[in-house]
């Protein structure tokens, strides 16, 4: 299960639940028809909850994200 919060002036907030024992990567899109780059790379999080947190001015952090694992 993944939230997504967009608070206004702070960004974009990702939480999900995480398997300790794997690396995750966190991609970001403007849109649907364009290519998707790497905001976080093969991140670790031994606590089970994965975060992910990009500030943002305006519009910046609006778009698509998805997570990965390698």
């Amino acid at each position: 299960l993944v939230s997504i919060v967009r608070a206004p002036g702070e960004g974009v907030h990702l939480r999900w639940s995480a398997d300790p024992a794997r690396t995750y990567t966190v991609w970001q899109s403007s849109g649907l028809e364009l290519p998707f780059s790497i905001k976080l790379k093969n991140a670790a999080f031994p606590d089970g909850i994965g975060i992910f947190f990009e500030e943002s001015s305006g519009s910046h952090a609006a778009g698509f994200y998805r997570i990965s694992t390698p």
